[in-house]
């Protein structure tokens, strides 16, 4: 019996933690769960720049969104064989990487910030940014390169 409450307890306990966090965006404050969590600014228009700066207005990263065409790439519903993409320049100690964007929009990059921990107490998360790096890479600069891929 102890061991069924204890399994029932886990359980509920991991159900809880699992939930994603709310994460919106009020003016240009990042928030999840409503508390304040960074601040997030849009530069351009069509090709939007955001630089991700904590509370008290450290800049922390910058997320450039950019785009070549892969004639590899070309299709019926890509007749330019267009590649997009943001590259993401952490300036704490200036690391790269390159992310194909889920939601090209501010939310979508503050999403993707939260759910990989890379801003813990105001500052870059070392280990999150290291994987994050790690994980994603440079492989539409590489792309780029092999297959001769162009800006429009």
């Amino acid at each position: 019996m102890k061991s069924l409450l204890l399994l029932l307890t886990l359980s509920i306990s991991s159900l809880v933690f699992s939930q994603k966090q709310k994460v919106t965006i009020d003016k240009d404050t990042i928030r999840v769960d409503e508390a304040p969590y960074a601040i997030i600014e849009k530069k351009g228009g069509g090709a939007p720049v955001y630089t991700i700066k904590s509370m008290n207005g450290t800049v922390l990263m910058n997320w450039q969104f950019l785009d070549f065409n892969n004639p590899n790439r070309v299709n019926k519903s890509n007749p330019n064989g267009r590649v997009t993409y943001y590259q993401v320049t952490f300036f704490n100690d200036k690391q790269q990487c390159e992310i194909s964007p889920r939601m090209p929009t501010e939310k979508g990059v503050a999403k993707c910030i939260v759910e990989n921990q890379l801003i813990k107490d105001g500052a870059i998360d070392q280990e999150a940014e290291n994987n994050f790096v790690l994980i994603y890479g440079m492989k539409f600069s590489e792309e780029k390169k092999t297959t001769g891929g162009y800006r429009r």
